[in-house]
């Protein structure tokens, strides 16, 4: 998972907050900064606009918006093919070979791409992500409010107007498995998906 820092711009137009970092989970302790791929993710929003709290006069100093970074399933076999294709033209000793290999699933390429530290020219794979929200948190000590009632639907609703894509509520069956490249809207998706189906427990 990945939860994304938002900060309130102090002395600016009201409701206006800025992405201050953006974090993994790390080792459960402690999460690890990613925050300068994350920005490279065009479906999370560097900043975002909301309406002030009516019932506290303000929103909170910071919020929090939990999701996950997932890679499309077209994306990753795209991936998996180049990486087949170096291996099958690289010239070099056998331990050069093996350090070019194929990622083991979607979820793995991902967490790969995100972490990575130092990107190699031509070699930048973070526009491929995409980023689904489905929490998020109000903090600070400064007595601001969330806007939205506390509700699912109230916090499905704030996290829209604030530019974040949520996973649509759609069950594996329901998803067209035999339509032409191109047509299943559901392919960016698809790895969240496939995680549903493999947690399913057997009857």
């Amino acid at each position: 998972s990945l939860a994304v820092q938002y900060r309130r711009r102090e002395g600016g137009e009201k409701g206006y907050y800025e992405m201050v970092s953006a974090a993994t989970r790390g080792d459960g302790k402690e999460g690890e900064d990613v925050t300068d791929n994350v920005r490279a993710i065009s479906s999370v929003p560097a900043s975002f606009m909301i309406d002030e709290n009516d019932d506290s006069g303000k929103n909170p100093l910071e919020m929090e918006v939990r999701g996950e970074v997932v890679l499309p399933t077209k994306a990753f076999e795209k991936l998996n093919n180049e990486e087949e294709e170096k291996r099958e033209n690289q010239e070099g000793g056998e331990e050069e070979i093996a350090q070019s290999r194929s990622f083991a699933n979607p979820r793995n390429a991902a967490a790969g791409i995100l972490r990575r530290k130092h990107i190699e020219e031509g070699q930048d794979r973070r526009s491929l992500l995409h980023f689904y929200a489905y929490d998020i948190f109000g903090a600070g000590d400064d007595g601001g409010r969330p806007p939205w009632d506390g509700s699912a639907k109230s916090m499905r609703d704030a996290l829209q107007k604030m530019g974040f894509v949520l996973p649509v509520p759609v069950s594996y069956a329901d998803v067209p498995l035999t339509q032409e490249d191109g047509e299943d809207e559901n392919e960016p998706l698809r790895p969240l998906l496939d995680l549903h189906a493999s947690l399913r427990i057997p009857n």
